[in-house]
């Protein structure tokens, strides 16, 4: 599992995601499973229950793998300021 935010962006605006939303008082986990969420708040695989009024969950998304056997020139990421 990624161990950061917007895989398709430079590592420097995933910086700085990450940390606009820490600012905001937003706990990001990585690599947590979801096992329920209720009114009340969250329980996490690993056993762990966070309280919380409102709860966002997200799934990262990949390629599929046989993208990565495609030849040839790869496009730039956004945010990289390749010319």
């Amino acid at each position: 599992m990624a161990e950061h935010l917007l895989s398709g962006f430079a590592p420097r605006l995933q910086r700085n995601a990450l940390g606009k939303l820490n600012q905001k008082g937003v706990e990001v986990r990585f690599d947590t499973k979801l096992v329920s969420a209720s009114a009340t708040g969250a329980r996490f695989a690993d056993g762990t229950d966070v309280e919380a009024a409102t709860i966002i969950w997200t799934a990262g998304v990949a390629a599929n793998p046989l993208a990565g056997q495609i030849t040839g020139q790869k496009s730039w990421r956004c945010g990289d300021r390749r010319t």
